[in-house]
């Protein structure tokens, strides 16, 4: 199967571009301090609201080129093009405009250059995005894999000289640089990628099959993010600061899920349902990657909480005050991965109606859980339990709708979500058990790996995940 190949280039490629990202965030944490760092990952939200501007174009232009590809209409490719990246320039110069008006009117100084850091940034991200879903969509995963590394390595040489010189417009600076040497590189491989022709019926073609998909991606991240949005104004920039910890994991799980997964994921699917027309046929694009994930997954994560806390002692002893919190939310990359996975299957599926309706259910009840756990005392670690357990709900949900849109009856949809949560939920039970009985880190780890291995063999028995990929690489 060519997609866990590419899946495996994308993944290798996202980790190395991670591990850069994850030096520069630590040596960043120790360089800005609490303070200016909550203010930058505050205003760097704006950041998931890109997709909003782009209206979908982006998401319906890789979409239907996947789909035109697999039935051979490159003409109809070719005209999408043309009209899609025309309308990404525009969206990028509007974005800019919009953002330092925007930076006049804040009344913290700090807060105005943030702003003002932002409109460069969002101005070279609409295009970024567009080049990025553009390579992914025709699978020049390839090409993909070296823009992540270059990006990555400056963000890491930018990002630390720059913020140890200039502070908050250093982090800014650098911010810019790692977007608009990227956004070169792919557009000197795609010179296609903004051509003249524009056509409005396109552009609204595109906009129809793309904005429930973008609508969707920008509602996940507002949910992924209502955490830190809601720990500023109640406990304030500092306590957002020692959060930052957990924003970390955060951003970087998504980081590899999205492009080591669903891109490459997202590539193939629609590719083959382009061809066959068959939901019920590109099923096993999403519930392979799950099933791997599903008891794959749980024994690293548990090592992860495990390393979090030495770590951040040795690295950021500032930051000590977020340990707790960051442990959890560790255990969130295990669903981040799965709706990476199974969101591509919506776009085939026709059923980001519902997918939508199930985030604007869950933003309300998660915004409502954090509101009654940080006033109530809840605390950095509260918000960290209450984002874990509703980003489970929410997973948990998509699953249900993913294979109910597959014709599953109700019984063999629940023995699926059964299955595969429950190595998670052994895995937290027994790292909860060790706590409380007080093993020390090096035993909790080899009992957690001792205890765990005959849940790995039983479950490679039964599915053979490990063994298809080792076969198809």
């Amino acid at each position: 199967m060519h997609m866990l190949r590419d899946a495996r280039l994308m993944s290798g490629s996202a980790a190395i571009s991670v591990l850069m990202a994850v030096l520069r965030s630590l040596l960043l944490l120790r360089i800005l301090g609490p303070s200016t760092m909550g203010i930058w990952k505050t205003v760097m939200v704006i950041y998931m609201t890109g997709e909003f501007l782009r209206l979908g174009i982006s998401k319906g232009m890789a979409m239907r080129l996947a789909e035109f590809t697999g039935r051979g209409r490159e003409d109809e490719v070719e005209r999408d093009l043309r009209s899609a990246g025309a309308y990404i320039m525009v969206t990028g110069v509007v974005f800019a405009l919009v953002l330092s008006v925007l930076s006049c009117f804040a009344t913290n100084s700090e807060y105005a250059l943030a702003l003002r850091m932002m409109a460069a940034v969002m101005l070279l991200a609409q295009p970024h995005q567009y080049l990025r879903e553009l390579a992914g969509a025709r699978q020049r995963f390839d090409l993909r894999g070296r823009e992540l590394m270059l990006a990555g390595a400056v963000d890491l040489v930018g990002g630390l000289a720059l913020s140890y010189c200039f502070g908050l417009m250093g982090i800014g600076l650098a911010t810019v640089l790692g977007i608009l040497i990227p956004v070169l590189y792919l557009w000197r491989h795609q010179p296609d990628a903004f051509c003249a022709g524009f056509e409005w019926s396109r552009v609204k073609a595109l906009i129809s099959a793309g904005i429930p998909i973008s609508l969707a991606d920008s509602m996940f991240g507002l949910l992924r993010y209502l955490d830190l949005l809601l720990l500023m104004p109640i406990l304030g920039p500092t306590m957002a600061g020692y959060y930052a910890v957990s924003m970390m994991i955060n951003e970087f799980s998504i980081f590899v899920a999205n492009f080591g997964v669903s891109q490459v994921i997202s590539s193939h699917l629609l590719k083959e349902y382009g061809r066959v027309g068959c939901v019920k046929s590109v099923v096993m694009f999403y519930e392979a990657p799950i099933r791997l994930f599903s008891y794959l997954m749980p024994p690293l994560l548990a090592l992860g909480t495990l390393l979090v806390g030495p770590v951040v002692r040795a690295v950021l002893p500032q930051y000590t005050a977020g340990i707790e919190a960051a442990a959890i939310t560790v255990w969130g990359v295990f669903y981040l991965s799965m709706h990476s996975a199974v969101t591509p299957f919506f776009r085939a599926s026709a059923k980001f109606g519902k997918v939508l309706k199930l985030l604007g259910v869950m933003l309300v009840l998660t915004a409502g859980g954090h509101w009654l756990v940080l006033s109530n005392g809840g605390g950095l670690l509260g918000a960290a339990w209450v984002s874990l357990v509703m980003l489970g709900v929410l997973v948990n949900a998509e699953l249900y709708v993913a294979r109910d849109a597959a014709g599953d009856r109700p019984i063999t949809i629940a023995g699926f979500l059964g299955s595969v949560n429950l190595p998670l939920v052994l895995m937290i039970g027994l790292m909860r058990a060790l706590e409380v009985g007080e093993v020390g880190g090096w035993w909790q780890a080899a009992l957690v790996l001792g205890a765990y291995a005959p849940i790995l063999a039983i479950y490679e028995w039964r599915f053979s995940m490990l063994r298809m990929v080792k076969q198809n690489g």
